[in-house]
């Protein structure tokens, strides 16, 4: 772009641009100008476009085949998400993060089979509460209480400070029929971060099923 505009000064300074046919050209060559720059704009402006924009020049990155996948699951469109995480994992599969996450694609397309399957392999290169607090959330999702509530044990046992932990184990605690249980867990998430919103959404939810019972 800026070699076209070096291109356009040299042509002001060389002809008399009042006359028809440079004006005209002018006039070609800033339409040409402005299209360009409307594209890369959009490209710029819009995340999936930025990213497939970057994977169609450099297809072999493990990081541009990461980031494009998580503009897709970002957008909601998962299923488009998981090829691309799929190729940055061929790419580099070393990295924890991106199996956690392929897992949460899975878990977006209501595969929970496999969204577990990657969670677990992403916890085998490196344990986070991160990564344990997905897999008992996806538990938890599925309807197996145990299961989610051994991983969001070892969530809480990696790192006591990671909130979502608390949030995960309360919405399991509610999903059984344990209002008072689930209430102690959203004020112990909201006791480390007073701001996490859906802690606050649920404690609300949770008093009032218990205030129901009383």
């Amino acid at each position: 772009m800026i070699g076209l505009l070096f291109i356009v000064l040299e042509l002001l300074r060389r002809v008399d641009v009042r006359q028809p046919r440079w004006m005209m050209a002018l006039a070609a060559v800033l339409l040409i100008a402005a299209a360009a720059t409307h594209s890369r704009n959009y490209v710029w402006s819009d995340k999936v476009a930025l990213w497939e924009d970057t994977v169609s020049k450099s297809p072999n990155k493990a990081r541009v085949q990461f980031q494009l996948a998580q503009a897709y699951y970002e957008s909601n469109d998962c299923a488009k998400a998981l090829p691309h995480y799929e190729r940055s994992a061929q790419l580099d599969p070393r990295d924890d993060r991106l199996f956690t996450d392929w897992g949460l694609a899975y878990d977006c397309v209501n595969q929970p089979d496999q969204a577990v399957a990657k969670i677990r392999h992403a916890l085998n290169l490196k344990p986070t509460a991160h990564g344990y607090s997905q897999l008992g959330m996806i538990f938890g999702k599925n309807g197996k209480y145990a299961e989610a509530l051994e991983a969001l044990a070892m969530a809480a046992k990696i790192d006591p400070n990671f909130d979502m932990t608390y949030v995960y184990r309360g919405d399991v605690h509610l999903e059984a029929g344990d209002p008072a249980a689930a209430v102690q867990d959203f004020r112990h998430a909201l006791a480390i971060n007073p701001r996490n919103q859906p802690a606050l959404r649920d404690l609300a939810l949770a008093e009032s099923r218990l205030g129901n019972r009383r």
